[in-house]
């Protein structure tokens, strides 16, 4: 059982920190099995470990949305591999991968694992910190990595993409905002927060984040409404710092290659809804059209037939047609909920949804457990956790987030440590519904 957790952790720091190069690599190399698959594989190998746990499990999880979440996916998968072959497989990640919560589980009944976990989690999120730090120097640092070659043809690097690195800074930002403790530096944690928090809205440039900071400010909003205005006020102290620095000749450039100033910001927060600036910005309002027209075709093929539209096209076609430099095919809409429903049509999208509902009620009938408990770090532990969902579902909103093991994979993980945290509330407290 040790090796069990020790290994899994093992995997979900390299997805969370490496992810989209790690997420790549297979064993065998090439064709082989990916790590995620190889952990499930090990669980379903060892399985009589955690039979006692199935019913625990079934009390806890919603347990029949689940059963036909999996039952869907796999006639789908098998209908794919007959026709697309292994395309199927690698396009069905999400169903596969939501396995992960049951492993979250039955590892969440260790003994003090939860502690474990939680210690685990902070170290992740604190290196994290740190490897975004070095983001502005990512073209040296890709040049000097190892390189992998992708199922689909192109080669990339195996360290140094940052693609969810954003996501675990701001959890980690999150977690010394509420905690209010002295981390990494002797500094508080919402100083800290605070300048993590420029960091990434600067540096990174990108439209995802800016909508990923307002949703973790409202969440602060309505649960910690010391630390809202806490981190409000330093915010606006740091904005005005660096408005001074940028008017005393400071030019300072982020992803996009822009020179940061407040007007880029507008308009790039702008080109969310479509409206083009000017530069590097103007590519970034077309891409919303080009989102649209995506969406648009898969519409049209779902609605060609009623089976099309109940259950979808589908695992193993591409959603989309579009390739990118170097012939490579997209596959997905950037949307994950258009992903669910091209490929599961609207009885998977509302099995998807139906588990959120009860996932969801789970978490919050904890947090108020925890609470009227006076558990404040059982109450910040699964704020965090809460962090992590929010960021994913905004993440989905304009990126296939669900499809990328380096999401699905630590997401549904953490679902299960909510679930065991849940379960472990449950004989303590009268509550069968929310009141």
């Amino acid at each position: 059982m040790a090796f069990r957790e020790k290994i899994t952790l093992l995997i979900l720091s390299l997805y969370l920190i490496l992810n989209w190069g790690f997420m790549l690599i297979r064993i065998p190399p090439g064709s082989g099995i990916p790590f995620g698959e190889i952990v499930i594989l090990l669980f379903l190998a060892t399985i009589f470990l955690d039979i006692k746990q199935l019913p625990k499990f079934a009390r806890s999880a919603p347990l029949g949305g689940f059963i036909v979440w999996w039952g869907l996916g796999a006639i789908s998968i098998y209908i794919g591999v007959n026709r697309y072959g292994i395309w199927a497989l690698r396009d069905a990640n999400h169903v596969i991968e939501s396995t992960f919560i049951w492993i979250g589980f039955v590892l969440a009944a260790r003994p003090m694992f939860i502690d474990r976990f939680f210690k685990w989690l902070g170290v992740v999120t604190n290196v994290a910190v740190v490897y975004g730090l070095t983001y502005p120097f990512r073209e040296t640092l890709q040049g000097l990595s190892p390189k992998i070659t992708a199922t689909a043809g192109y080669q990339t690097s195996i360290f140094f993409a940052y693609i969810n690195t954003p996501v675990l800074m701001l959890m980690a930002a999150f977690r010394w905002i509420v905690e209010r403790k002295r981390n990494l530096l002797p500094v508080s944690g919402v100083i800290l927060g605070t300048l993590v928090i420029i960091y990434i809205v600067g540096i990174f440039q990108s439209r995802t984040i800016y909508l990923q900071v307002i949703a973790l400010l409202l969440l602060l909003l309505w649960m910690r409404q010391k630390s809202f205005l806490q981190l409000s006020g330093t915010l606006v102290l740091g904005v005005l710092v660096v408005a001074l620095l940028l008017g005393s000749g400071l030019e300072v450039s982020g992803r996009l290659g822009e020179r940061v100033s407040f007007d880029f910001f507008i308009q790039h927060f702008y080109s969310i809804i479509g409206i083009e600036g000017e530069g590097a910005i103007r590519g970034a309002a077309r891409g919303v059209s080009q989102r649209f027209g995506w969406w648009a075709l898969i519409w049209d093929q779902l609605t060609s037939s009623v089976s099309n539209f109940l259950f979808g096209l589908g695992h193993g076609m591409p959603l989309i047609d579009f390739q990118i430099r170097g012939g490579v095919t997209v596959r997905e809409p950037h949307n994950s909920v258009m992903s669910i429903i091209g490929r599961m049509g609207f009885v998977g999208l509302m099995v998807f949804m139906w588990i959120h509902f009860h996932l969801l009620r789970a978490w919050l009938k904890t947090f108020r457990f925890y609470k009227k408990d006076g558990n404040q770090t059982g109450q910040n532990q699964l704020l965090v956790l809460l962090v992590f969902f929010i960021l994913v579902w905004v993440f989905s909103i304009g990126e296939d987030a669900f499809e990328k093991p380096y999401n699905t994979i630590p997401y549904y993980f953490f679902w299960g440590v909510v679930l065991r945290m849940y379960y472990d509330t449950r004989p303590k407290t009268s509550l069968r519904g929310i009141k």
